[in-house]
This record gives C-alpha cells, structure tokens and sequence, in this order.
C-alpha cells in the first residue's frame, strides 16, 4: 500500500481514509479511564511526598550550613568516612 518515488514512500491517503480501528466498547473504555486516573493520583502523590521531602532535606542542610557558620555546631571533631564508588556507580552518576 506503499507509493511515492526517491524513497518517499507514503501510505495512500485511500488506505487511511477506508482503515477500521477497533474500539473497545463504552464500558471497557470508562474502565480503562479509571484506571489510569488511579495510577495517575498514585504518580501524583508520590511526587507530591517526594517534592514536600527534598523541600524539608533543603532547609536542613541550609540551617545545619547557617548553624556551623555561626558557629552554633561545632564540626571540628567531626570525621567523614572515605567511600569508594564503584565504576558501575559512577558510570551511572554521569550517564
């Protein structure tokens, strides 16, 4: 049903036009509907949680940034553990 020369091949505008799509009826339709608009509000609410943490993780380290500044902690005796990260890790880091 291809035509068209110089490798522009396209399907004739007569194979659309006549081409049966089939359709689940009313019901099933509605049924996929709500479907997706519970796993939507699912999505959504879990972003929502998500975007509310990295909101809360931001203001901490922003206060912990403030309180170490202003001397209010003090880190002096504070030891950071050294952590290797594999290849794999950092492949995916800056893939």
């Amino acid at each position: 049903h291809m035509s068209g020369a110089a490798g522009q091949q396209r399907v004739q505008k007569n194979f659309i036009k006549n081409f049966e799509i089939g359709l689940p009826s009313i019901k099933e339709q509605k049924k996929i509907v709500a479907f997706i608009e519970d796993k939507s509000n699912l999505i959504d609410k879990a972003i929502s949680r998500i975007k509310k943490e990295i909101t809360l993780i931001e203001e901490y380290r922003n206060r912990l940034i403030a309180d170490v500044v202003t001397g209010k902690v003090d880190i002096r005796s504070v030891t950071v553990p050294k952590l290797k990260a594999t290849s794999t890790e950092l492949e995916q880091e800056y893939n």
